[in-house]
């Protein structure tokens, strides 16, 4: 039996969920309960399953708390402002992946990241704190991110004059005024 079931969350999650046996039905409704209370980005299974069992996965949402929305757009501001909505959009996503990296590199939390010793040039020399306006094309890149869409892999940035970075992270494109790297 085929069955596609895809599902939405409410926090951070990851993985897969298996439903078997008499409460499948049970379980369905609920699921479908939580999918009415909260959309999310979700990334359907289709898989063959046997009959009575369903399998859904789910894949990262993220659910920023309104301090951690507001500094991760103060960030992209200060670093893209004049780099339209991509620019931001990218921005924020080295801050999102930095929180998301599992190793011991960054801290796992926004404030951490975005205040980790020299991570940012903006808030170390105080543009970071001057944002007073988030423009309509950052509120569209911070749209993207807590939908799920996140530039992936890219971990740090710099502006395209400047090798710094090249010694600890590996070059993966340029946009505009700004280098964005991977891990080496």
């Amino acid at each position: 039996m085929r069955r596609v079931l895809s599902m939405s969350a409410s926090v951070v999650m990851m993985g897969i969920m298996m439903l078997t046996g008499a409460d499948v039905q049970q379980d369905q409704e609920q699921i479908q309960q939580i999918e009415i209370v909260q959309e999310a980005a979700v990334e359907p299974l289709v898989i063959d399953a046997p009959e009575g069992e369903v399998i859904a996965r789910t894949h990262i949402v993220h659910v920023f708390t309104q301090e951690d929305a507001d500094m991760i757009k103060r960030v992209a501001m200060a670093e893209a402002g004049n780099e339209g909505a991509d620019g931001l959009w990218m921005v924020a996503s080295v801050i999102v992946n930095r929180v998301n990296d599992p190793s011991s590199d960054f801290p796992d939390t926004v404030y951490g990241v975005i205040h980790q010793k020299n991570a940012f040039a903006t808030v170390t020399n105080g543009a970071y704190d001057k944002v007073t306006a988030i423009s309509d094309e950052c509120e569209e890149a911070f749209a993207r991110i807590e939908a799920g869409d996140i530039c992936p892999e890219i971990i740090a940035f710099e502006g395209t004059k400047s090798n710094v970075l090249d010694k600890w992270f590996m070059e993966a494109f340029t946009y505009r005024h700004h280098k964005f790297y991977t891990k080496k």
